[in-house]
């Protein structure tokens, strides 16, 4: 990065530095259960989270891990298989709500502070929706700070100070080249972390080894942190000896009046059916959840004498948005309302608090400008997302696929089925409104008087008509299987998949049809570990490497008596310190702090 540009950066931030310095001396769902025994049958559990700072400017990343542990057991729980992380602020801004899916009771997520986000003090919360039956005060709570020099607006940060101009958290006087490595380990003897040296220089390689202290007793998963130690600030974050204790105790545990389910097999949906002619029945009505995607998902749902329905959802899915359809001749005469989530009540939460002070100009303006350059060099150290292994379609794999491009174009689907697909062909029902037939099995022309259940990507489509007129050019793919399938006590004469181009899925809407938008869960991540060898060193002399945050790996199973793990320091000296938190498969609590400097 040239001179100039670094000019350029330093004068960016150097407008709200003088200001600051010159104003710095003034101033879900809810189900109801009657069954109160099923609290106790079920058992509490609780969420812990291991986060990667506790002072986070804007352009850094929020890292975080969760475990989820059962209180009877001690070990991972395998109640809930969604957790929930959202961060607020002092007047109960939401600045992000995220949905984990957890496996083994462990999950991962991350977030990445815009400039849109102010300077403040923030609460990073977690909890399960099993956990609101016991309120907020069983939700883990850990404190950040932002903040956002790119902007006069510092007030939460303004604190009053006395005569000495001291305030409980007024950095040391220590350089930070100058302090000292220090390893502080509180891990109940089961695991031992070396760090291959404690004075390192810039670039170099930083290899720490796990060792099994206790045999199997000492397996299990765990997340590890390596960042620059905060000479601005250092509020200590929870860690995993204290939660074990805070829920081996349970204080908190008074249920609330909720009696909200967990979510044991995935996001936990419902709604009801609601109808204004006296003589439907609600009960035993069929509803159609589809949701597309690369995997897209069909549920056939049964509604209760209320018109009732529920059900889960699996734990990682690619879109956010699904349908529900009442199936059958009456659909249009039915309402769909789903049920909103319960979110938590943080009105009652306390704040840490965070304040500036004037000699803290030079870190700070440091500091954002490292950020800046990483930033714009994001390009060349991405993150990348783990891939999920792609699904089989509900229908088996048996399809015949017409890519239709690979086909003479014709103008309307009707001409193309006729053209190109076989054994599928339009013709009217009963009173007189086109349909769709097709062959059975085996056969090539037999109608044995059920339609085809007929998917335009990933939903299902009722009114055929809107397929027969739509404009065929605009389709990519029309998959078809001769099958009989019964769905919802219906039967249907194979499936025709149609995938246009456009993802048309308004092509389903209808006044019976709601859409509904999904907060989905977080896929899991890769994240960017630089590499230096003596065959890539001189390509990257010319990248800078500002690094603060060194490692982050979310997840590390310790299954062996000894594992390595290697990273690289920045371009940044000074110290950092080294974080390992989680827990044993037995459930034992690991928690252990180690640094070493850069030079």
């Amino acid at each position: 990065m040239g001179r100039l540009v670094l000019d350029m950066l330093k004068n960016r931030i150097i407008v709200w530095v003088a200001f600051l310095f010159c104003c710095s001396n003034y101033g879900q769902y809810e189900a109801h259960s009657d069954d109160t025994s099923m609290y106790s049958q079920i058992g509490k559990e609780g969420v812990f989270i291991h986060y990667n700072a506790s002072l986070l400017f804007v352009g850094e990343y929020l890292y975080y891990s969760v475990y989820c542990q059962n209180k009877k057991t001690g070990k991972a729980s395998d109640i809930s298989k969604i957790a929930y992380v959202e961060l607020i602020g002092e007047k109960g801004t939401v600045i992000f709500r995220q949905k984990i899916g957890l496996e083994n009771g462990s999950g991962q997520g991350d977030f990445f502070i815009p400039v849109s986000v102010p300077s403040g003090n923030y609460k990073l919360i977690g909890y399960t929706q099993w956990m609101m039956n016991w309120g907020e005060a069983s939700f883990f709570q850990g404190d950040v700070s932002i903040l956002n020099p790119y902007t006069n607006v510092q007030k939460p940060f303004l604190a009053d100070q006395d005569a000495s101009g001291a305030t409980e958290n007024t950095p040391s006087t220590h350089l930070e080249g100058e302090r000292k490595s220090k390893s502080v380990s509180s891990n109940n003897g089961k695991i031992e972390l070396e760090l291959v040296g404690e004075t390192l220089s810039k670039r170099e390689k930083v290899t720490m080894v796990l060792r099994s202290m206790d045999d199997e007793a000492s397996f299990g998963r765990f997340s590890i942190s390596v960042r620059r130690y905060d000479s601005l600030y250092h509020l200590e974050r929870a860690n995993s000896i204290g939660f074990k204790e805070e829920l081996d105790r349970g204080s908190q545990e008074v249920l609330s009046p909720k009696n909200i389910l967990p979510e044991m097999r995935g996001d936990l949906l419902s709604g009801t059916i609601s109808t204004d002619k006296p003589l439907l029945s609600l009960v035993d009505q069929k509803v159609l959840f589809s949701m597309a995607g690369e995997e897209y998902d069909l549920k056939v749902l049964t509604t209760n004498e209320k018109g009732d329905f529920s059900f889960s959802l699996k734990n990682q899915y690619t879109s956010d948005t699904a349908v529900f359809q009442v199936l059958g001749h009456e659909r249009e005469n039915y309402t769909i309302t789903l049920k909103e989530k319960l979110y938590p009540d943080y009105s009652h939460f306390t704040f840490k608090k965070f304040a500036l002070h004037p000699k803290m100009e030079k870190v700070i303006l440091e500091r954002s400008i490292h950020n800046q350059v990483e930033n714009a060099y994001f390009s060349a150290k991405p993150d990348t997302v783990k891939t999920a292994k792609k699904g089989i379609p509900f229908y088996g794999t048996n399809a015949t696929a017409y890519h239709l491009d690979d086909y003479t174009r014709f103008p309307t689907f009707k001409e193309t089925i006729v053209e190109i697909v076989s054994n599928i062909w339009v013709t009217k029902d009963k009173s007189g409104e086109p349909t769709l037939r097709m062959g059975a099995k085996n056969s090539s022309s037999y109608d044995i008087g059920y339609p085809p259940l007929v998917i335009v990507d990933g939903h299902v489509l009722q009114d055929f008509e809107k397929l027969i007129q739509y404009d065929a050019r605009n389709i990519k793919t029309i998959s078809i299987t001769k099958d009989l399938y019964m769905i919802g006590g219906r039967i249907f004469q194979g499936i025709l998949d149609v995938e246009t181009f456009e993802n048309n899925d308004r092509m389903v809407h209808a006044p019976y049809v709601q859409e509904v938008t999904l907060l989905k869960p977080l896929p899991n991540k890769n994240y960017f570990k630089q590499v230096y060898t003596s065959e890539n060193r001189p390509g990257l002399k010319k990248i800078p490497d500002y690094r603060h945050q060194l490692l982050w790996l979310p997840k590390i199973e310790l299954e062996t008596a000894m594992e390595t793990v290697e990273l690289f320091t920045s371009d940044v000296s000074g110290t950092y310190e080294v974080t390992l938190e989680g827990f044993t498969f037995l459930g034992e609590p690991v928690s252990i702090k180690k640094q070493f400097r850069v030079k």
